[in-house]
């Protein structure tokens, strides 16, 4: 089903970057044509990671298009090809020197899509340290780790504002044993 837009008369990619396209098409719709300009993305993932002694693994960076620092879960894009639970194993162990100990997909979702097709994988994992951090050259990333309970403050006070983080911490106060889990307590699962 394709709504109004019965179809596609042209396509050209007017910018090309490292990750994303921008595509501006001509489409054909029942009131006759409009232009549409869409980000083709290649896909992300955000993980909401717990420690063994029950604290969030947070990470705080500085965010150039929003031209400030943010506090937000691990997350990162996908490779070409990637599946999703390996990037999300490769980003944690990259951006944060964490490794996976146990991981379940939570779901996905479209992350702007009046614009853009993009689609986060969202995850939840346990986690403990592995290593140093292996960022690339454009990433300067302090690790924090959070009590959950701190976590959900943070989002109340607009700390944490980014829209992945946003969505894992409300899934986490949804559902208290997400990871394993009841939140603010380090207790075994």
């Amino acid at each position: 089903m394709k709504g109004k837009f019965l179809e596609t008369l042209s396509s050209e990619t007017v910018f090309s970057g490292k990750k994303i396209r921008v595509v501006k098409e001509a489409l054909k719709t029942v009131g006759g044509e409009v232009i549409h300009e869409t980000v083709k993305h290649p896909g992300a993932v955000a993980i909401l990671a717990m420690t063994g002694d029950g604290k969030l693994l947070m990470e705080r960076q500085y965010r150039h298009s929003v031209g400030r620092y943010l506090l937000e879960v691990p997350a990162g894009t996908l490779e070409a090809g990637e599946d999703p639970i390996t990037c999300a194993r490769r980003e944690l162990l990259e951006e944060t020197g964490y490794e996976v100990v146990g991981i379940k997909k939570l779901g996905a979702v479209y992350t702007a899509p009046g614009y853009s097709d993009e689609i986060l994988h969202l995850f939840a994992a346990t986690v403990r340290r592995a290593a140093k951090q292996a960022l690339d050259e454009d990433e300067e990333i302090k690790v924090e780790l959070v009590e959950p309970s701190r976590a959900l403050n943070l989002l109340e006070r607009d700390g944490v504002s980014d829209a992945k983080s946003v969505i894992l911490i409300q899934m986490l106060m949804a559902r208290p044993t997400l990871l394993g889990r009841r939140m603010g307590r380090a207790s075994a699962p």
